[in-house]
């Protein structure tokens, strides 16, 4: 459903990075939802707020990752959170790969909307 969607919206920001941006993320999100809200802010050319959210990534803090939901590597996705997890997965296992590999990781999800996912 998403290549059809993609498909049916020209992606013509004025700016190549913007555009192959643009074009990138809906590559990787198969969250139709985070999907339809990107595709929309193309086609309300809200290119501002496109830049932001595809060219800036959220910040590890002492509270973790903290970010509205959203479509973009600036907010709190599906995305977002398969690499954190892979990145995060990948530093534990340079660091501790014995102790990973023997007692394994794991890995929660606490009660706030969509944390389940």
């Amino acid at each position: 459903m998403q290549d059809l969607i993609v498909k049916d919206i020209d992606i013509k920001t004025g700016s190549s990075k913007l555009d192959e941006d643009i074009q990138s993320w809906l590559n990787i999100d198969k969250n139709e939802s985070t999907c339809a809200a990107l595709l929309g802010m193309v086609k309300e050319r809200k290119h501002t707020e496109l830049e932001a959210l595809l060219t800036k990534r959220m910040a590890f803090g002492t509270a973790g990752l903290r970010a509205r939901m959203g479509p973009g590597y600036f907010c709190m996705n599906d995305v977002t959170v398969i690499q954190t997890s892979q990145g995060f997965g990948k530093y534990l296992l340079e660091v501790q790969e014995s102790l990973v590999r023997e007692n394994g990781v794991a890995i929660g999800f606490d009660a706030r909307h969509n944390s389940s996912r």
